[in-house]
Parts: structure tokens; C-alpha cells; sequence
């Protein structure tokens, strides 16, 4: 398979189209060979009228007239744009019927617009009310864009019970070219104002009238388009024999599958572009580029075959509803024939009736097999959008990993600097006493007499002058900085006192939840850090794991150290530090993430935030979504469901608790993870990120506390995430006690 370089991916994915123009209006087709459908539609008339397929070549040109001659009197075509003196015809068929020589079917195909012969249309919807006893305004009413549906009634004309039949077989939007622009290969965004986009609907409606009593069958399309046109002038054409056997729903199955054949070309030409993109990924052609744009751009061919599959969707299921409607009307038509028509001539053929109820039913079937096509062409481009939106997201994460490492190069210079001033300050300090004895010496109040025969200090009798300045103007040094410090004290509760009179925070936490939750939240860590505070040996206050298993290790031992530690911890209320669970909440909405495994549960503190935060997402984004918590104490988890209860639906219709090992009840079931949270102790770490791994996606973000307090636990987790070939990039934040944030992006250079 020879490669497509990248740089025709505009031109392959774009769709030429077939403009048709209408009165300030442009649309937009799929291209397909209108002259190859055409022909099999018209070999499919005659299998629907005469139970075979003609052997005959036909010409599918035709010539200003009427399609019928002498030999062939009982199916006519009008067309208002062809044949000539239309409304004599009109009169003239109107008068006859099929027993007294009259056609069995008339076939009158009108302009969209005025008439080509007559000189306005509503002369010719006149016509039919007159000669035909047709009201065309009913006709009108039913298709219009309001009540556009199928519509079958009885009706009485002359005393002769008719089944009349309504329906739209094609609908068209139409936009104002001066107003609204395509989408087109630029990466401009078109904005125009809502009230600038006149959108108006076109519909290509058909009416349908068989006659009970007289056997006369009446189609009229009053828009009809080149399309049906050029078909049902041929399909007119090659009928060379008497039609009297043929069954008046034979023409509605005829345009049925003429729009079904048109489709499937379509469905192909789609699934085509789908394919030529899933080569690009398959060859990786796709990833070669950093170009944010360039994904931006593939997003938007992308979407432009998810709106086609759409408007496929729309039309296949507005026509599978007029073949179930047609299939009610179909069974209703011969009882009605054999109720009212007194002549058994005009009863249809129960072989002929029978024919046209197959082939109504494959044509559902056909519908049916373009729904999953179109379904199955639906996901595929589902799957696309999000890759590219991930390749996006990863794309962006590099970026800011690059910003964080050159800050965090930036940070470390500034504190080599410190030190370096820290070093110079310390040496200052060192010689200082050595100058002021130097000073001291070098003023005239204190001397050494070198004169005599052992040296002797005199001091001078002014010696008080030296006290009586150093002294007042050391304290006056030392009150002016205490007075500067006090006014810049004053000066930040002042600014403080007006923010807050304004109604701001100096750090507003970014969790929006009903009040109930955020007081729940307060609460629980307050306790949380007056646990922490009570067993920790710190001067900050908090618990460093590896700190209270070296001092249970002195005790028990190696072996006992752990299940001491178990012990110790079992009914301990520690949570994940209030800022970082803020962190891991604003990160999930950033990220749009939905699906979240926390390692490590506990008391179901920070599992709250995570639901919060998935529920917000799945509300925004209309995606699924789990937090799937682990918690191996039973007591705990009894705990936590308790918290989760008291926030509501909103939490707890959102976690997967999986009590137990966490090593076990996490290998199976997982989804693709987006976030995973790694709050247990540091020996659980490596092993629980490994078991995840696998199901982590592209640009999944993977979080670790305590990486800095708890280094030497953490080493073997540290050493494996930095390691390049493992695909993870990191950081580590400037939380308390440290918090690595680490992106998965396997195979990124």
C-alpha cells in the first residue's frame, strides 16, 4: 500500500460537491452517478411491475411530450416543464377512466417554481382542483415544514371512496450564501450573529390517490427534482404494454429505493474518507506532527462526516417510517377494494399484492442495514474525534511540562543564589568582631604605647564619645526597622480588611458543591489535622510514615514493625491535605477527565472531591464516567459510604468502592483511566501503578503524595516514573511534603 504524505490531507479528506442552484440559495450534494442509479432503479420498476427484469435496452432520453402512444394508454406522464398544452391534458384525462379508456396511472411531475407553460403555478393547482377534484393547498399543508409527516386519509370525490396518501421524499436545509459561509480548509472561525442565519427547509413532497371505485391511480410530485424527473420519465418510457395489472403502490417502492440506492453511495463515499483516515493512524503519519493545528484541522474534517452521518441518519430514518407506514396502508388498500368496488375487475391480484408487500419489506430491510452502516460510521468518527482530542490534550501537557522544567530550573538557580548570599552573610558574620576590633583600634580613643619597654594600652579620657554615639544611634537603627516592620504589617491588614470588605478571599477554594458539602468537607479536615497533630512528633505537625515505621522498627522489629503500623493507623483520621485535594479536584475539570481510580480511600475525604468533580465534567461533556476507590479495612469503607451519604446522589452515584486488596480488586474491571490517585503507603505505590498501567490512557495523569517527606519509600515508585522508557514525564509540585504530577505518554519523544 503506497503512503499518503501528509501534506494532501485537506485534499483527500475535503468532498468535492455538486452545486444546485436555487434563488439565493446554494446546496451542497454528495456526488454519485445519478445515470448508474437511475438505470437500476428503472430495472427495479419493472421487476415491481412485471415480476421480471426487462431484457430491452431503453434510451433514458426523452423528448418534450406526453410518454404514452397508442399501444400504451394506461400509464401517462405529465410534466409540467415538457409536455406541451399540460392543462388541455389535465382536462382531457380527467374525464375518462380506466374502463372507458382512461389511463390506470397518471404521473404528473411539477416545477418548483412557475411552470414553464402556464404562466403561474397556482393555475395549474387550480387545474387539478377542478378537473381532478384535488386540493393541492391540503397537499401543501401536510408537507409543510410544520407538521412535515406522513399523512393517509379517506376521502370521498364524485361520490368514489379514495384513499389519499401525502409524504415528503426528500428534505433539503437551505442557508443565504450572503449570510453564512461552509466550513471551509482555513482555521478561521465564521462569526455571525444568530439573527443572520435565515435557514429555510425545502421539501420534495409526493401525493398519492387511488381511486376505489374506478381502479384510476394519481401520483403528483410538486416539486420534483432532476433527479425523480429523468427516473420517472424512463421508468414511464419502458413501459410497452397495458398496465392494468399493475399495483398502485408499485411506484411509491420505485422512489423508495431510488433514495435508498442514492444513500448507500453516499454511505460508501463516507466510509471511504473514514478509512483513508484510519490508515493515516495505522501508519502513524498522523502522530508525526507536534503542530497543534494540524490536529485542530483533523478534528474539523472530522466533525464535518460526523454532520453528514447525521443528515444520513435523519433522511434513512424518515424513510424506513414511510416504508412502515406504506406497509399499513398497503394492507388496509385491499380490504377496502374488496369491500366498496362492486366490479371484480378492479380487485388487485393477490400475486401482484403480494410482490409489492416483499418488496417493501426488503426495502426495510435495506434501511435497517444503512442504520447500522451509518451507526457503525458514527462511532468510528466518535473514536477519531477523541484521539485527536487526546493527542491534543497530550500535546498541550508536553508543552507544560517544558514551561514547568524551565521554572523549575529557574527556581533552582534563585536558590543557589540564596545560598550563595547565605554563605557570604555566614563569612560576614565570621570576621565581623575581627572589624570592630579593628575599627575600635583605629580611632583615637584607644592607642598602644609602643614607646616604653613593654607596650601598655591608653585609653583616652574622651573614650565616652565613642559609647555616647554608637549606642543611641545602634537603638535608633534598631527601633526604625521595628517601626517599618509594623507600618508594612498595618499596610497588609488593611489591604486584607478591604479585599474581604469587597467580598474576596486571598486563596477562594475552586470546589462548587451545595453548602451542606463544603461544611462537611471543613469539618472533616479540621478533625483530620488535629488527628495528624496528636501522633506526630513534628514541629509542623504532621505524619511521616517512614518516620513511625524506622521508631516501630526499633521496637518490634522488622516483622512486627508493619502490622504495629497497621494497628496504629487503623482508626486514624488522616486525609489528604485540603489544598492538594483542591489541586486533584481543579485538575479533573481541566483535563475533562471520567474516569478516576483512587489507590488508598481511607475515611472517603478526597474520594469526594474526586466525585464532585467527575460529576461536573460528565454533566458538561455527556460522557460516562466511575471513581473507583479501594479501601482494604471494612471499618473504614462502613465510614466512608456514611460521608458520601450525607453529601447526596451527587457523590455517591458517581464512586465504585472496591473493598479488599487493592492489588487484587483492581485487576479487573477497570475502563480507560484518566487520572489515577496514589495516596497509600509507599511500599503499595509501585505495585498498584503497574497493575493500572495498561488501562491508563494517552495523556492520563497520574498523582503521588508525600514524594518528598516519604523519598526514601517512594524510591523504586520515583526511579520508575523517571524512567524515559517507561513513558511517564514528571514534576514535583510544591505541596507540603511533596506531590508528584506525572503525564503518561508512552512512546512521545
Amino acid at each position: 500500500m503506497s503512503s499518503i504524505s501528509p501534506s494532501s490531507d485537506d485534499e483527500r479528506l475535503e468532498k468535492p460537491v455538486v452545486e444546485r442552484k436555487s434563488v439565493g440559495v446554494q446546496i451542497q450534494e454528495p456526488p454519485f452517478d445519478l445515470h448508474y442509479v437511475r438505470r437500476n432503479v428503472a430495472d427495479y420498476a419493472l421487476y415491481l411491475c412485471r415480476g421480471r427484469k426487462s431484457s430491452r435496452e431503453f434510451s433514458n432520453r426523452y423528448e418534450g411530450g406526453l410518454d404514452h402512444d397508442e399501444n400504451n394508454t394506461r400509464l401517462v406522464v405529465l410534466d409540467e416543464s415538457a409536455t406541451m398544452e399540460f392543462d388541455e391534458h389535465v382536462r382531457t384525462f380527467s374525464a375518462r377512466t380506466p374502463d372507458e379508456g382512461g389511463p390506470h396511472v397518471r404521473l404528473v411531475l411539477m416545477n418548483r417554481d412557475e411552470g414553464t407553460f402556464l404562466e403561474a403555478k397556482s393555475q395549474a393547482l387550480e387545474l387539478f382542483e377542478e378537473y381532478w377534484g384535488i386540493n393541492m393547498d391540503d397537499v401543501a399543508l401536510f408537507t409543510s415544514e410544520l407538521v412535515s409527516s406522513y399523512h393517509s386519509r379517506m376521502v370521498k370525490v364524485n361520490g368514489d371512496i379514495c384513499l389519499d396518501i401525502s409524504y415528503n421524499i426528500r428534505e433539503d436545509i437551505l442557508y443565504d450564501q450572503n449570510n453564512i459561509s461552509s466550513l471551509d480548509s482555513t482555521l478561521t472561525v465564521n462569526v455571525i450573529p444568530p439573527t443572520d442565519l435565515r435557514v429555510q427547509h425545502e421539501y420534495e413532497s409526493l401525493y398519492f390517490r387511488h381511486n376505489i371505485m374506478t381502479g384510476q391511480t394519481t401520483y403528483i410530485l410538486p416539486n420534483a427534482s432532476r433527479e425523480y424527473r429523468g427516473l420517472l420519465h424512463t421508468v414511464g418510457r419502458r413501459f410497452s404494454e397495458r398496465v392494468s395489472s399493475m399495483h398502485p403502490f408499485s411506484l411509491h417502492a420505485v422512489i423508495l429505493f431510488q433514495s435508498l440506492a442514492a444513500r448507500s453511495v453516499q454511505i460508501d463515499d463516507l466510509y471511504r474518507r473514514l478509512l483513508w483516515i484510519e490508515t493515516q493512524i495505522y501508519q502513524g503519519s498522523i502522530f508525526q506532527g507536534t503542530d497543534s493545528e494540524k490536529f485542530i484541522r483533523y478534528i474539523q474534517l472530522s466533525h464535518k462526516l460526523s454532520r453528514n452521518l447525521i443528515t444520513l441518519e435523519h433522511r434513512n430514518e424518515r424513510d424506513r417510517s414511510h416504508i412502515d407506514k406504506l406497509l399499513d396502508d398497503h394492507k388496509r388498500l385491499r380490504k377496502l377494494i374488496k369491500q366498496s368496488s362492486p366490479n371484480s375487475q378492479h380487485h388487485i391480484d393477490i400475486n401482484t399484492h403480494e410482490h409489492v408487500r416483499d418488496s417493501l419489506l426488503s426495502l426495510k430491510d435495506l434501511a435497517h442495514d444503512q442504520d447500522r452502516q451509518i451507526v457503525n460510521a458514527q462511532r468510528k468518527t466518535q473514536l477519531f474525534i477523541t484521539l485527536l482530542y487526546n493527542l491534543i490534550t497530550g500535546h498541550d501537557s508536553g508543552i507544560n511540562l517544558r514551561i514547568a522544567s524551565e521554572t523549575a530550573k529557574v527556581a533552582h538557580e534563585a536558590k543557589k543564589d540564596s545560598t550563595s548570599m547565605k554563605i557570604i552573610a555566614g563569612v560576614t558574620m565570621f570576621y565581623l568582631p575581627a572589624t570592630f576590633v579593628c575599627s575600635l583600634f583605629g580611632t583615637n580613643f584607644v592607642a598602644i604605647n609602643t614607646n616604653t619597654s613593654e607596650p601598655t594600652f591608653i585609653v583616652s579620657k574622651l573614650w565616652w564619645v565613642y559609647i555616647a554615639f554608637a549606642v543611641p544611634l545602634t537603638a535608633a537603627t534598631i527601633m526604625g526597622f521595628h517601626i517599618w516592620r509594623r507600618w508594612r504589617r498595618g499596610q497588609k491588614n488593611i489591604i486584607g480588611e478591604l479585599w474581604e470588605s469587597s467580598g474576596g478571599m486571598s486563596s477562594p477554594s475552586p470546589v462548587v458543591a451545595p453548602e451542606h458539602i463544603l461544611q462537611l468537607l471543613s469539618k472533616l479536615h479540621r478533625v483530620s489535622l488535629e488527628q495528624e497533630a496528636a501522633i506526630s512528633d513534628s514541629d509542623k505537625g504532621k505524619v511521616y510514615s517512614s518516620k513511625i515505621l524506622d521508631d516501630l522498627e526499633n521496637k518490634h522489629g522488622p516483622e512486627g514493625s508493619r502490622n504495629a503500623f497497621d494497628q496504629l493507623m487503623l482508626d486514624k483520621f488522616i486525609a489528604l491535605d485540603e489544598d492538594k485535594c483542591q489541586f486533584a479536584y481543579q485538575l479533573i475539570n481541566a483535563m475533562g477527565a471520567t474516569n478516576v481510580v483512587e489507590a488508598g480511600t481511607s475515611f472517603g475525604v478526597s474520594t469526594i472531591y474526586l466525585a464532585l468533580a467527575v460529576a461536573q465534567t460528565k454533566a458538561a461533556t455527556g460522557k460516562s464516567g466511575i471513581v473507583i476507590a479501594t479501601e482494604k479495612e471494612a471499618k473504614k469503607a462502613e465510614i466512608a459510604r456514611g460521608y458520601w451519604a450525607q453529601c447526596g446522589e451527587v457523590v455517591e452515584q458517581q464512586i465504585d468502592l472496591r473493598e479488599g486488596d487493592l492489588l487484587e480488586t483492581l485487576k479487573v474491571g477497570l475502563p480507560q483511566v484518566d487520572l489515577l490517585l496514589l495516596d497509600i503507603w509507599s511500599s503499595l505505590a509501585l505495585p498498584t501503578l503497574k497493575i493500572v498501567q495498561p488501562y491508563l490512557r494517552h495523556g492520563a495523569v497520574v498523582l503521588a503524595d508525600n514524594t518528598i517527606s516519604s523519598a526514601e519509600g517512594y524510591a523504586d515508585l520515583l526511579a520508575y516514573l523517571r524512567d524515559p522508557e517507561n513513558g511517564f514525564r514528571n514534576m514535583t509540585l510544591p505541596f507540603t511534603n511533596g506531590f508528584e504530577m506525572c503525564v503518561y505518554m508512552p512512546g512521545a519523544k
